[in-house]
């Protein structure tokens, strides 16, 4: 509002661009209050991640186990290698 009413003053003073500042400032000013409240508001709006498993088609069900047995494998690996070396 202070902005304004300053910018108000000064294009009628005569300075031409202080003219798109009188109109500028209420937009940001609006456009801030609308992001307020759009954060103050969004926490009961906001869609809750689903706690049941997702489940696999189908098709792909051995690619599942394929991936999770390489993936214990890397795992077992990673884990060897460390440990030689001195890791944990």
């Amino acid at each position: 509002m202070v902005a304004f009413v300053y910018e108000l003053a000064r294009a009628r003073a005569g300075n031409a661009l202080s003219w798109a500042y009188v109109f500028e400032w209420p937009l940001l000013a609006g456009f801030g209050i609308y992001l307020w409240w759009h954060v103050i508001s969004a926490p009961s709006k906001r869609r809750q991640p689903d706690k049941a498993q997702e489940t696999v088609a189908p098709e792909h069900v051995e690619m599942l186990a394929a991936w999770n047995e390489q993936q214990m494998r890397l795992r077992d690996a990673n884990g060897a290698s460390s440990s030689e070396i001195g890791g944990p």
